[in-house]
């Protein structure tokens, strides 16, 4: 692809906001997680994408962030720059312990989700 192919793909994508469809056309190809993987389980998808989409998000990405945080409320923790997961795990320690401390009659329940699976799917390089 030329230079100025590039340039008119981006900024067609900058001025319409539609990506030409060539571009999000991805490869998703397993990796072994274990030496002798046996099940789906022993393998990790990962996902290949075009160089030129990924820069194109990339920018979009840095263009976006000093405006997330007037788009994404304080209690949402991961994956946005300064705030992470272990927030979530320190009030959940601090729920359970003046559920503890309370006496009443009414029963409480804690809801444990398992995100193992959508963890694995993520580009980490990217975050």
């Amino acid at each position: 692809m030329a230079d100025q192919d590039v340039w008119e793909l981006v900024a067609q994508a900058f001025s319409t906001g539609n990506i030409n469809l060539t571009l999000v056309e991805t490869l998703i190809v397993p990796i072994p997680k274990v030496d002798h993987p046996q099940h789906l389980k022993d393998f990790c998808p990962i996902s290949l994408y075009n160089v030129l989409f990924k820069t194109i998000s990339k920018v979009l990405v840095h263009r976006i962030r000093p405006y997330l945080d007037e788009f994404i409320g304080p209690l949402q923790s991961s994956f946005i720059l300064g705030r992470g997961t272990s927030d979530n795990a320190l009030i959940a320690q601090e729920i359970i312990h003046c559920m503890h401390k309370k006496k009443s009659k009414a029963g409480h329940i804690i809801f444990k989700i398992d995100f193992k699976k959508a963890y694995d799917k993520i580009n980490w390089d990217f975050l």
